[in-house]
């Protein structure tokens, strides 16, 4: 092998992470910001949050202002701001990847195919490990291959087309939080924008109900036009509040309730307090996915996890070392 070809297979071997990745993914920052292959849709979502947004902003907003009514553009702009903050964070949040192993395969029993499920117990249920023929790993419980990232996603719960990235172990708190914050800002639009139309209409000089609605609605278009938008949207939105918080009550994925794969309950639940208690109160563990990272360079026998290497003995090497450790003790008593 000459000289500039074992250079070239040493800067293979020093590539980071990301510039390596078999997955469908996007990533910022040298691979320091991952995010979902449809960047496109949440640039949308985003889009289609601001714009009814912007508009109560520049008409009835600004006619609240005007009358001395400053606090409805204030909780506006805070529920705008944390909305989107949280769809941002959502959708350049690592779900929980689970990192592909290559060599898995051929370590298992020698170089024989593994099997195609594992079975575990839990909570007094058998529980079956799936084989991914793609990401080469037995798929922990309530994982998932999603097919649009590429990925295997520790306790996947759906790939939202919205956000364009999947939804999973690392940020389901951030995409439920932002789900109640899109809520409460589509109300409050809704409620001062019908307040904004009251308001004008019993100012008006007509006789009629319907004259003096006339009215307010010609001078509030803006106003009238948020009221129908937000007010069909928000069946949508009350929708999946609802569904997901049915979700963390009872301690399900929206995978496995579509499935159907716990008919008679969940086995992971631990009751309603202590599974809201998981979801919103326990922070989301640190990533397994280090992208900007270079890689060491590793042996037959070793793996590169979470950013260390581990090293694999066999079972003779295993007794030596046992013994060594033993002896060292022995020494370091007497």
């Amino acid at each position: 092998m000459s000289a500039r070809q074992s250079s070239g297979l040493s800067n293979v071997k020093k590539q980071r992470g990301f510039e390596i990745w078999k997955g469908q993914n996007l990533f910022f920052c040298e691979g320091r910001v991952i995010g979902g292959p449809q960047w496109g849709n949440l640039v949308k979502t985003s889009v289609l949050i601001a714009v009814p947004t912007f508009l109560f902003f520049i008409f009835t907003g600004r006619k609240q202002m005007e009358e001395g009514w400053y606090w409805p553009m204030f909780i506006t702009i805070f529920l705008y701001l944390l909305t989107q903050i949280l769809l941002i964070v959502t959708g350049f949040t690592d779900p929980g990847i689970i990192p592909r192993s290559e060599k898995d395969a051929q370590m298992w029993r020698g170089n024989c195919n593994p099997p195609k499920a594992q079975e575990i117990n839990v909570g007094g249920r058998i529980v079956q490990l799936k084989w991914c023929t793609t990401c080469k790993i037995f798929r922990p419980p309530r994982s998932f291959h999603c097919p649009i990232c590429d990925n295997c996603v520790e306790r996947f719960d759906h790939h939202c087309p919205w956000i364009g990235n999947c939804i999973g172990l690392r940020n389901y708190i951030y995409f439920t939080v932002f789900l109640w914050s899109l809520f409460f800002l589509c109300m409050f639009v809704l409620i001062m924008s019908i307040v904004q139309i009251v308001r004008e209409s019993s100012d008006s000089h007509q006789s009629t109900n319907w004259e003096k609605f006339k009215f307010a609605a010609n001078h509030n278009p803006i106003s009238l036009f948020l009221v129908c938008f937000v007010f069909v949207a928000m069946w949508f939105i009350i929708g999946l509040c609802g569904f997901h918080m049915f979700l963390v009550v009872t301690n399900k994925t929206t995978n496995e309730h579509l499935r159907g794969t716990y008919s008679h309950g969940s086995p992971f639940s631990r009751g309603c307090l202590g599974n809201v208690c998981d979801i919103c109160f326990t922070l989301p563990p640190r990533t397994n996915v280090h992208a900007h990272h270079v890689p060491p360079e590793l042996h037959e026998n070793q793996r590169y996890v979470d950013k260390r290497v581990v090293t694999y003995m066999k079972p003779e090497e295993m007794q030596e070392h046992v013994s060594s450790m033993q002896h060292n003790n022995i020494v370091i008593q007497q």
